[in-house]
């Protein structure tokens, strides 16, 4: 499941990046040889750049390389490192648990983009989305983390 996770946040990260770009350049050469800019590509640039950087700090998470201070924690030996990063697993899953059900209520509370007067809702969808994906990565951390800290036990 988390091998397949990893895979979309990867493949859609990457096509948000993708079209972001080309949207961009398209844009470009529209306002500078034809003097007329598409007036929702900065505003669907923005979407895209949120959906990439959300994605990839759900897939940083999983594969374990987000942003941590872990230099006190490689001192310890390896049973006190094993159940530090459980209780780090521990204090992100409250995190995204207690964030999931505001960011969906917060979709309910939105009006209409701009240039492009679609439902905000859509793009901040990635809020949620963000949120369940790290908590399904975080469950698998905290197999493979408990089992780190038995096996430092024995």
């Amino acid at each position: 499941m988390t091998r397949l996770l990893k895979s979309l946040e990867v493949g859609i990260g990457s096509f948000c990046l993708f079209a972001m770009f080309s949207l961009l350049c398209i844009n470009i050469v529209m306002r500078y040889a034809f003097n007329s800019a598409v007036p929702w590509v900065e505003e669907v640039s923005n979407y895209l750049f949120v959906w990439a950087g959300f994605l990839s700090c759900a897939h940083l998470l999983g594969e374990e390389k987000h942003l941590r201070v872990d230099f006190a924690v490689n001192l310890l030996p390896l049973k006190a490192q094993a159940g530090a990063k459980l209780f780090n697993d521990m204090v992100l899953v409250v995190f995204f648990v207690s964030m999931v059900i505001p960011s969906i209520r917060l979709l309910g509370k939105l009006r209409t983009t701009p240039s492009l007067r679609m439902p905000e809702a859509i793009p901040y969808s990635i809020l949620p989305i963000t949120m369940v994906i790290c908590l399904v990565h975080l469950a698998s951390l905290i197999r493979r983390h408990y089992a780190a800290y038995r096996e430092a036990s024995a």
